[in-house]
């Protein structure tokens, strides 16, 4: 008789599942009906585009528009709306370092067809400022700014609007914040309950919904270090 047909055992199991069932199905119907208006940026990449050897460095000259370049970064942003209601007139206020002059960005939207208009605030010196009509959940906007004359790769991304959560990320915090649910007590519980008869399911969707809370908890206590004060 293999071990999970015993009578003890199975009642045993039997336990465990209803106790998964029932806080999975109060967690399942606490988060589905819960309204949350989120949007969250990721800054994923901050490249220096003038990178040369420091026996040429001084021999270059290197302007734009007349004036002399000392560097050119290019900033790129994915921002997002994860939550599961509509964002209205939402703001995207980008500054850099004092110093630095934005000089041109590029958007990319998903979906392409049917996204809320975006409007320019203002683009002068280090501020570029946007908003974006309509975001529905899952929408998202790819930001790419070019900018001169930077003495760091500093950049601040304000997404501050009326009841909305706001998250700002880099892509090594993002990293880092993966990393520890993978390591979680908790989920490695959850993995190895997956994998036993008649439990396996069960166990599967209680693990989706304690993942999802967990990456909610994480997310608020997150510190952004490339956040200009």
């Amino acid at each position: 008789m293999e071990w999970y047909q015993n009578p003890s055992i199975a009642a045993i199991l039997g336990a465990v599942a209803g106790a998964i069932i029932t806080g999975g199905l109060s967690l399942y119907l606490s988060r589905k009906t819960r309204k949350v208006k989120r949007i969250e940026c990721i800054i994923e990449d901050v490249a220096s585009l003038l990178t040369f050897s420091e026996k040429i460095e001084d021999k270059l000259n290197i302007s734009f528009e007349g004036s002399t370049v000392s560097s050119v970064y290019r900033f790129s942003l994915r921002i997002a709306s994860t939550g599961n209601e509509a964002i209205r007139d939402q703001p995207i206020n980008i500054r850099l370092e004092e110093g630095a002059e934005i000089v041109d960005y590029s958007i990319n939207t998903k979906p392409e067809v049917g996204f809320g208009y975006i409007q320019e605030v203002q683009q002068t010196g280090n501020i570029l400022d946007l908003n974006v009509e309509l975001m529905n959940p899952g929408d998202k906007l790819d930001v790419e700014v070019l900018s001169l004359q930077n003495k760091s790769d500093e950049i601040g991304v304000y997404l501050k609007n009326e009841n909305v959560q706001d998250r700002v990320y880099t892509r090594n915090s993002a990293d880092k914040l993966i990393s520890g649910l993978v390591n979680d007590r908790q989920m490695l519980i959850f993995t190895l309950l997956s994998a036993l008869p008649f439990m396996g399911g069960y166990a599967r969707s209680l693990m989706t919904l304690t993942l999802a809370n967990k990456v909610d908890k994480i997310a608020e206590r997150q510190e952004i270090p490339r956040q200009i004060k």
